[in-house]
């Protein structure tokens, strides 16, 4: 078979694994046969003929594809580079015969820079929040400086918690107030039409000090907000999206989630971009229309972090307790506290995390045991979810993979990207249900899991239980706790979704036989959980270093993505919890745990997917098209790790001249029996992987190198044309 012979996924007849495991247990023979029946593959197209092809209605864009490819010469491409090149124009258009207003680090000094249709928000000259009312249309906003985005609200405190938040009369200056609910979303948020904004060369970056407290934020926005309604954990107001935008020439820096962010833009251009440091996504456009990806590099995601998401928690709870009259009170652990002494331990516990990060960037456990053993992100890697660059249809992409994707993205061109050093450790987070017949968790009124399974990474001691699963509680725990009781007695404030039946548990303490295991109705315990998500219960998907899922017309050409490597742990089960309390009458739980079922309504793929690794996902994407793509050295510590996924009802793609080395799956080498009964993805290395929901996936010149896979090695799964053979092209095993 030659290289460039093109390979049609179809319908495998008697599949089989073709390289069976020799020597393992009985039980890794099951794990075996589970593998096999896991990879399934996509139907046929009815025929060949009839296929259309997403390169019909695309030219040829400037750099030939390989000779070896019989169909790439005469592909037509001229859409993709029709609209990169008007996209192109516009900009230059607005560069030479626009107004230029040029940025400098004294026009962040107290807030962000929101630039509307109508005028433009900054920090003028008498060093105060300024509107200034003017079209923007036909804008170039410049950077003049290197920015670190660190605004304070007010000259007499220069730092620490009450200094960063937007403050009334700040807000009173912006178009859309209630975007700033959780703070300053971003350093810059355009939401205006006909704008460039050019970094000029210089770098965009938040500030050290406002990335420990903000810990929600994009340094760019092309949104007047960062969610479209009803999304968010609060009502953010309307979204106002950016239309014919350009962000060009220039390098985005540290961040505490994207370098830019959007939802539902028209005609974006982001070109020559340098992006780094980031916790969640370099990029994240969802539901954008004619989007444009070009000499992009992306690359060392943010592997310093010093606390773990309980650190967010307590800082927004921290604001929301700071509405609550003092003088109201909660019963905790057998102790009636106030509102005023609850805020006031949280304040301490916050502020001791910012001096000693000031001093020495961690936290510093000999001076503050306890702040350290509850913040403390030991190994600086990402606690939650981390990708490179994530493409989406409209609206968040925090639960499972699409499997359908009814408002897709349309019209989107990437082409030379670069994606390497990428690193996380996603930490599993148990979610209490709500009740034996909700598929509610619950949570405090920012979003953030109320959690009672949790340990310090630094000693392993619970923080929030004690053994006996009774409430010891810490500074997080106790303001989520009282902000719940406040909401359940009237008080104007964020509720969350904390049950009348967890307060109740919580007010006992230790030694008052209010255990996790009391049962609130028959057969159903108190602590009954959610699992596969992390500290905002965003469901687990492992890394994922591009994530293009949920878009209509693609074209992708000249990427490399390398060094990519998620290093989180197996699944928790109720064997391996902290406490251990039975999970077995919770309904799915036991299919959950084979990887036969889902712990949760927004998980698409069964079992627990924190561990994968990914390097491209196509994901209920159509008419996609893949070209000179050269992915190596990618990675998972315990996960099925896959350098090509294609999942969901995705179809119409094609892959060519693809080369792929380096895939490694579950490089602990663990014994295999730690698989046995827990949820995790077995340890699979995947060149590429169809979902059996796909349809019409094609390949042309692929090459698939295996370099480690702890369970078994699948190149590619495929059928060729007119042979029941599974074919690995060009594949190596280890």
């Amino acid at each position: 078979m030659k290289s460039c012979r093109r390979t049609r996924i179809g319908k495998r007849k008697n599949a089989r694994v073709t390289n069976p495991v020799r020597g393992y247990s009985s039980c890794a023979g099951d794990l075996l046969q589970e593998c096999n029946d896991r990879v399934l593959l996509s139907k046929p197209p009815t025929s060949s003929s009839s296929r259309q092809s997403p390169l019909d209605s695309i030219q040829e864009v400037n750099k030939p594809v390989s000779s070896t490819s019989q169909r790439a010469s005469s592909a037509p491409k001229h859409k993709y580079a029709a609209q990169l090149q008007r996209q192109r124009e516009h900009r230059r258009t607005i560069e030479y015969s626009g107004t230029v207003v040029y940025l400098r680090q004294e026009h962040f000094r107290r807030g962000m820079l929101e630039i509307t249709q109508n005028g433009y928000v900054w920090t003028g000259k008498d060093g105060e929040i300024e509107k200034v009312t003017q079209s923007t249309a036909m804008m170039v906003f410049r950077l003049e400086e290197d920015i670190t985005f660190e605004p304070s609200a007010r000259a007499d405190k220069p730092c620490g918690l009450d200094t960063f938040r937007p403050t009334p009369e700040q807000i009173a200056n912006y178009s859309f107030p209630s975007a700033l609910r959780l703070g300053w979303f971003a350093a810059i948020a355009c939401s205006a039409q006909d704008v460039v904004i050019d970094l000029n060369g210089y770098e965009l970056k938040q500030g050290k000090t406002h990335y420990l407290l903000q810990r929600f934020h994009s340094l760019i926005e092309l949104a007047s907000a960062p969610f479209i309604p009803p999304q968010g954990p609060q009502n953010f107001g309307s979204l106002h999206a950016a239309q014919r935008v350009a962000v060009i020439n220039g390098k985005l820096g540290l961040s505490s989630h994207h370098g830019v962010h959007s939802n539902d833009t028209v005609d974006v251009l982001l070109e020559n971009l340098s992006v780094r440091s980031f916790e969640v996504a370099a990029i994240q456009m969802n539901g954008a229309q004619n989007l444009c990806l070009c000499n992009i590099d992306v690359t060392h995601n943010c592997q310093e972090c010093p606390v773990v998401g309980t650190f967010s928690a307590g800082v927004f709870m921290y604001h929301i307790c700071q509405t609550l009259p003092e003088e109201r009170t909660v019963s905790l652990a057998g102790v009636v506290r106030t509102a005023g002494d609850i805020r006031n331990k949280l304040r301490g516990a916050l502020n001791e995390v910012i001096e000693d990060f000031l001093a020495g960037g961690r936290i510093d456990a000999r001076v503050h045991p306890e702040s350290a053993a509850l913040f403390t992100n030991s190994t600086g890697e990402i606690d939650g979810p981390s990708y490179g660059i994530i493409l989406n249809s409209s609206g968040v992409a925090i639960n499972g993979f699409p499997m359908e994707a009814p408002y897709p993205s349309r019209n989107v061109y990437m082409r030379d990207i670069r994606i390497s050093n990428l690193t996380g450790r996603i930490r599993e987070v148990l979610a209490l249900r709500v009740g034996p017949h909700s598929d509610r968790f619950q949570t405090d009124g920012a979003g953030a899991v109320f959690q009672t399974q949790n340990v310090s990474e630094i000693s392993g001691n619970l923080l929030t239980i004690n053994a006996a699963a009774e409430y010891v509680g810490n500074v997080v725990s106790d303001a989520q706790l009282l902000a719940a009781q406040l909401a359940l007695e009237g008080e104007n404030v964020p509720a969350g979704t904390i049950t009348q039946d967890t307060l109740q548990w919580a007010a006992g303490g230790a030694g008052s036989g209010q255990t996790l295991f009391v049962a609130t109705v028959p057969e159903w315990l108190l602590g009954s959980y959610f699992f596969n998500a992390d500290s905002m219960h965003h469901t687990a998907k492992g890394m994922i270093a591009c994530k293009l899922d949920g878009i209509d017309n693609l074209l992708v050409e000249y990427v490399t993505i390398q060094a990519a490597h998620n290093n989180a742990e197996r699944g928790i089960t109720d064997d391996t919890m902290p406490v251990r309390v039975t999970q077995k009458h919770v309904p799915g739980y036991m299919q959950y745990l084979i990887r036969r079922g889902k712990s949760n309504a927004t998980a698409s793929l069964n079992g627990y997917s924190g561990a994968d690794m990914r390097g491209i996902s196509l994901s209920a994407t159509s008419n996609a098209a893949l070209h000179a793509v050269n992915m190596s050295n990618i990675s998972s510590m315990h996960g099925q790790c896959t350098a090509i996924d294609v999942l969901g009802k995705s179809k119409s793609i094609d892959l060519q001249d693809i080369v792929i080395t380096g895939v490694q799956a579950g490089v602990c080498r663990e014994n295999l029996g730690a698989w046995w009964g827990n949820p995790t993805s077995l340890p699979i290395a995947y060149g590429i992987h169809i979902n059996p929901l796909a349809l019409g996936v094609a390949m042309i010149n692929v090459q698939v190198s295996i370099a480690y896979s702890h369970f078994d090695d699948v190149g590619i799964r495929a059928q060729v044309d007119n042979s029941d053979e599974t074919v690995y092209m060009k594949m190596n095993k280890p």
